[in-house]
């Protein structure tokens, strides 16, 4: 790595350390926006009192970590209390590098690609391919989007465990493209054992371990297998630190049930708590699908050629639209965006992304907003909760609008290095006929 990325990594650390010790961490960690019921670092630390006093953690609706982490973060907490800032300044640090070289590996993989199909391209399209420029700068704009995008920092400054799965996911991530089995299956299963809804990856991984493989069906096979092993020794570990199964009720009924309505930026809280009762369970099939399968086969056939593009899409989705998101989930697949940067392609004639001031703006006045109506709801009582639900509504169509923008400027640049670019005059005469 370069001195630039040494420096950006040390300013990086610098700021989350002087948010830690300012008098503003501890409002940070309050915000809903930051904090759930889920990652809340407040809920960890009642857990980990219950557990030493030889209390079951899970029997009460405190502590929804899993048994893994319980174990871990009483470690943290009892011996290195002191420290416990800067493990979490690391973890961040650590998984801004990894993406770092995910990037890296993934924008070789652009090069190589382009290469290889350059002669299949069409005339005059020179302008939309991509150039030594833009593969060196694409990594080191997702380490910076990373290290220094406002939702990635407040969540490391507020304590989130969230900090740490995003650390699992980037190792998914590095691994699933350098083609490595065993450490892909096991970040994953690390991932879908904290949030379940991650089993999603599963597809990508399948695509990229079976490039390496001679045989597709073979291949898929073993990954699912090895997936399926590690999850189940996990598992198996949990019960062995707490002795009975009553984390899965704390952990995964709550996140699929959603039994805590209490406000965050996702789209669940609102209308669970508006909608009649007996409507409830249809509700959560419809909801938890589109959470997870109702995405999952069309975008792996038609992305299946780039099983990154793809596994970052799902990640997306998922922060949209699971139970409980906060900023540290949008945040991660953010910072994953200037892969694709040459998407937006301003000196093209045929533009791709079209919407990205609009996204742009948006995203910025969503955020400004939650915070100032959830203080004219919750303290001055001059607002309710239509109004904070109103912003999180507008928040997540910017984030629904940007990825569908992505993808659909990834398929029109693949449609027009095939066929070529359209000229203006040629497209003012075409006509729409419907038969």
């Amino acid at each position: 790595m370069s001195r630039a990325i040494y420096i950006q990594l040390g300013v990086a650390s610098v700021i989350r350390l002087a948010l830690m010790i300012s008098s503003h961490k501890q409002t940070i960690a309050n915000r809903v926006e930051v904090s759930t019921l889920l990652n809340s670092w407040k809920r960890v630390t009642e857990g980990v009192s219950l557990y030493q006093h030889g209390i079951s953690p899970y029997a009460g609706d405190v502590f929804h970590e899993t048994p893994i982490a319980l174990w871990t973060f009483n470690i943290m907490v009892t011996h290195f209390p002191s420290l416990i800032g800067i493990i979490f300044i690391l973890c961040d640090m650590m998984t801004g590098v990894i993406l770092y070289m995910t990037a890296r590996l993934y924008m070789k993989e652009m090069e190589t690609k382009q290469n290889e199909e350059k002669a299949s391209y069409a005339e005059g399209v020179s302008e939309l391919l991509l150039t030594e420029n833009d593969f060196k700068l694409a990594p080191t704009y997702v380490l910076s989007a990373y290290l220094f995008n406002p939702y990635n920092i407040v969540n490391c400054v507020g304590y989130t465990t969230t900090t740490f799965g995003n650390l699992c996911l980037s190792c998914l991530f590095l691994s699933m493209i350098k083609g490595y089995r065993i450490p892909s299956c096991v970040a994953l299963a690390l991932t879908v054992y904290q949030s379940f809804y991650t089993v999603v990856l599963i597809a990508p991984v399948c695509i990229y371990l079976a490039r390496h493989d001679r045989s597709t069906t073979v291949s898929v096979l073993l990954t699912l297998t090895t997936f399926l092993s590690t999850l189940s020794v996990i598992f198996c570990i949990s019960y062995l630190i707490v002795g009975d199964w009553a984390f899965l009720n704390s952990v995964y009924v709550v996140i699929l049930t959603v039994p805590d309505l209490r406000p965050n930026i996702g789209l669940f809280w609102y209308f669970f708590t508006e909608m009649f009762e007996h409507f409830r369970l249809l509700f959560i099939f419809s909801f938890q699908l589109n959470a997870t399968l109702l995405y999952l086969a069309p975008l792996s056939l038609r992305f299946h050629s780039n099983p990154m593009l793809l596994a970052t899409s799902l990640t997306a989705l998922i922060a949209v639209f699971k139970s409980y998101p906060c900023l540290g989930d949008v945040g991660f697949y953010l910072s994953l965006l200037p892969m694709w940067k040459h998407l937006y392609n301003s000196k093209a004639v045929v533009p791709d992304m079209q919407q990205s001031f609009i996204i742009l703006c948006s995203l910025v006045i969503t955020s400004v907003l939650g915070p100032t109506v959830w203080h004219l709801w919750i303290y001055s009582r001059s607002a309710n909760a239509n109004f904070y639900f109103g912003v999180t509504l507008a928040f997540a169509t910017a984030q629904i609008f940007l990825i569908t923008d992505v993808l659909f400027a990834y398929i029109k640049r693949e449609f027009t290095l095939i066929k070529g670019i359209i000229n203006v005059e040629d497209k003012n005469k075409m006509k729409l006929l419907l038969e």
